[in-house]
């Protein structure tokens, strides 16, 4: 990340006349990821991270209240990822059906 240093610092740093100073900080998020987010909240990119992160949130939730995805019933990691994946499968054949049947409704009115 890129921070653009105030010019009235600029007129006190001692550096400034021997070619030293740098005007742009740079930033690692490494240092502190809380602080230093991306993208930064409040702004568009966020709002639009945010608002799928809900989406995914409503979809899982759908899927563990009506398609039982909380109660797995299988021992083996194979037959749970199966079952998980027939699981997304009918939910998305489900959605499409239903968005179609809108579209229709919608085309002949």
């Amino acid at each position: 990340m890129k921070y653009v240093r105030p010019k009235n610092h600029c007129k006190e740093c001692p550096l400034q006349h021997e070619g030293l100073c740098k005007n742009v900080l740079k930033i690692k998020q490494i240092n502190d990821p809380r602080k230093y987010n991306h993208p930064a909240r409040g702004t568009r990119s966020w709002k639009l991270k945010y608002n799928k992160r809900s989406n995914v949130e409503r979809v899982n939730a759908s899927l563990k209240e009506n398609y039982q995805l909380n109660d797995t019933r299988f021992y083996q990691a194979n037959h749970a990822i199966v079952f998980y994946h027939l699981i997304q499968l009918t939910y998305n054949a489900k959605t499409f059906a239903y968005q179609r049947l809108t579209k229709r409704k919608t085309e002949k009115k």
